[in-house]
C-alpha cells in the first residue's frame, strides 16, 4: 500500500476561497454547464464555448452527462477552480516581474 503524506491529502481536499465562492454561486452543484460560465468566466458566447468544449479547446476538460444530444456539456467545479487559481497565479507572477524593488 502506498503511503501518502498527510499534507498532500490536506492540500488535495482543501477548499479554497475560490471553491467557496463558486459553490455558492452555482448553488453547491459540482457539475457546471458550460452555458453558465461561457460569458462571465471565458468571455465567449454560449455557442463558441460549446464548440470549443466539443473540440477540447477550452483550458479545462469538459464532458457530456448522458448520451442524448440534448445532454448538457459540463465542467467539474474543481477544474474550473484550478483554471481560475492558475490564471491568478500566472498574472500575479507576471505583475511581480514589473515591480520595482526598494
Amino acid at each position: 500500500m502506498k503511503h501518502v503524506k498527510k499534507e498532500n491529502i490536506d492540500k488535495e481536499n482543501s477548499i479554497t476561497l475560490t471553491h467557496q465562492i463558486l459553490l455558492q454561486q452555482f448553488n453547491h452543484r459540482v457539475l457546471i454547464p458550460i452555458d453558465e460560465i461561457a460569458e462571465p468566466y471565458l468571455n465567449l458566447s454560449r455557442r463558441t464555448a460549446l464548440n470549443r468544449a466539443k473540440t477540447h479547446y477550452l483550458p479545462f476538460p469538459c464532458f457530456k452527462i448522458g448520451d442524448s444530444q440534448k445532454s448538457p456539456v459540463v465542467v467539474h467545479l474543481n477544474n474550473l477552480v484550478n483554471y481560475i487559481n492558475q490564471s491568478v497565479a500566472e498574472e500575479k507572477s507576471n505583475w511581480q516581474k514589473f515591480q520595482i524593488e526598494n
